[in-house]
């Protein structure tokens, strides 16, 4: 209900633009986060982040043939499986080397500032995607 009122305002682009920078600005706030509330209070943020994902999959749907839909959504799942996977695996090396005994700081809000560092990559490589068509 959301997200067709959004795309019609902004379109797909600045859809995907917005959302991800809700996403990098909830990460940052989670990662900095030193009371528990804190992190309850930005999971709305986080939910309206969310939009970046529709207006992604209809951009890349708009670029692709009719009879290559189903092979679009297909990809969109399994590179959706393949981050379930490696996500939990790749985010608890940061955790673990900043909340050891031995860690230069204490940090547990570090796998949330390297979520949102790989987004604004992901952003950047749009941006420049982007500019190309």
């Amino acid at each position: 209900m959301l997200i067709k009122p959004i795309l019609a305002r902004f379109g797909e682009r600045s859809t995907i633009i917005l959302g991800n920078g809700i996403f990098c600005a909830t990460m940052l706030g989670m990662g900095f986060a030193t009371e528990s509330w804190m992190i309850f209070a930005l999971l709305p943020l986080a939910a309206l982040a969310e939009i970046a994902g529709p207006a992604i999959t209809a951009s890349a749907a708009n670029m692709v043939p009719n009879d290559a839909q189903g092979e679009l959504q297909g990809l969109f799942g399994s590179v959706e499986a393949v981050s379930a996977i490696a996500s939990p695996a790749i985010m608890t090396g940061p955790f673990a080397y900043f909340t050891a005994d031995a860690a230069p700081v204490y940090f547990p809000g570090a796998p949330f500032l390297l979520a949102g560092i790989i987004v604004v990559f992901a952003v950047l490589i749009f941006l420049k995607d982007a500019h190309r068509q």
